[in-house]
């Protein structure tokens, strides 16, 4: 078993062996003790075999003006939302251009509106596919898809298609895999007060999906192998879930209990077919927090993580708000793993001061 400490910026694995060896890092630089969180039979063996997988460290990068990373496909493209100079503002930018926030004072490129208005992008697939949502004329919200690809540096869209759940009094599409030819798109549509979830494929009639036994339900991510995650209502508090491949097998994900504590599950990536990594949020009734697998995940002394997507390079994306500045987007960049020395000697990535480059 392994037992992974977050420091103040690096994540440290050590093999448990003698305490004096795996504990070397001290109290005082130690954030988090990660939990073998509680599921269900495959998830938890899923979740486990993921957490051994994903032996990485992450550095954060903030991505303001970008206050909400939402979506990432594997050549790093991200969408994502924020306020600047007093308007919403919805985004998209590829890895160079999300590298220069900070530098560049609006480094991304902007979504066109639709049906005049500024729409919310959630997922974008690895050939620049992005969906969302946005306020149609009728005010109901509707879910679409985009495509987009950047030529020399420069942004070329294709037209809106919108996407309606018939009946339906609202539609959000919030995740997608595949290319602009072929997509399975997920996400949720409102019947009454009640959310529920959908899978589409392109040309498909829309798989309509509810946890069993939930209130309500909404699908965020979706892999090329078909396992979909998403979040439940099941009256007493918002929970995690996962659905496999072949549809038969739900998971209920928690990973925390108690007052005011919720967990939803908002990506999913490809890095095994048996055994995909899940990454998501959950809040511990205080604060909220990333995961990946098993793994807490904080970005250093913030109170606040939340990560919404995974590609299948393991980067993440997320927000970390700031309580001294405005909130920032950001991209978790998977670095090389450290590892305990067998001679039972200091897990490397102890430190007693943080890297210059990293948050306070």
């Amino acid at each position: 078993m392994k037992r992974t400490w977050i420091s103040s910026f690096v994540t440290v694995h050590c093999q448990e062996r003698a305490k004096v060896n795996c504990n070397a890092a001290t109290p005082s630089k130690l954030r988090h003790k990660s939990d073998v969180f509680r599921s269900g039979g495959l998830l938890l063996m899923i979740l486990l075999i993921g957490s051994i997988a994903y032996g990485q460290t992450l550095q954060f990068k903030e991505v303001w003006p970008m206050q909400e990373a939402r979506g990432i496909n594997d050549s790093g493209s991200i969408v994502g939302w924020g306020i600047l100079f007093g308007k919403f503002r919805s985004w998209v930018a590829t890895k160079e251009q999300w590298g220069q926030a900070g530098e560049v004072v609006e480094p991304f490129t902007d979504l066109p509106k639709y049906q005049g208005t500024t729409v919310v992008p959630y997922g974008i697939s690895s050939d620049g596919t992005i969906v969302g949502r946005y306020l149609g004329e009728d005010k109901k919200v509707h879910g679409f898809w985009v495509p987009w690809e950047s030529q020399g540096g420069k942004p070329k869209f294709g037209d809106y298609t919108a996407i309606d759940i018939p009946e339906a009094d609202g539609t959000e599409a919030l995740g997608i895999v595949g290319s602009k030819d072929s997509w399975t798109i997920v996400g949720s549509y409102l019947k009454g007060d009640k959310w529920h979830g959908f899978v589409q494929r392109k040309d498909k009639q829309p798989e309509l999906v509810d946890y069993p036994g939930s209130t309500s339900t909404k699908v965020w991510g979706v892999n090329k192998a078909g396992w979909i995650v998403g979040e439940y209502i099941d009256g007493a508090a918002t929970h995690g879930f996962s659905r496999d491949a072949a549809k038969k097998v739900w998971s209920s994900i928690d990973l925390a209990t108690g007052k005011g504590s919720w967990t939803v599950a908002y990506g999913i990536n490809d890095s095994s077919p048996l055994f995909p990594l899940i990454a998501g949020t959950y809040s511990d009734g205080q604060n909220k927090h990333g995961f990946v697998a098993t793994h807490k995940i904080d970005n250093g002394k913030r109170k606040n993580t939340s990560l919404f997507g995974i590609n299948n390079g393991n980067f993440v994306t997320g927000d970390s708000p700031d309580p001294d500045k405005l909130p920032s987007g950001i991209v978790g960049i998977p670095q090389k793993p450290p590892s305990c020395p067998d001679d039972g000697g200091s897990c490397p990535g102890d430190q007693d001061e943080l890297p210059n480059d990293s948050p306070e």
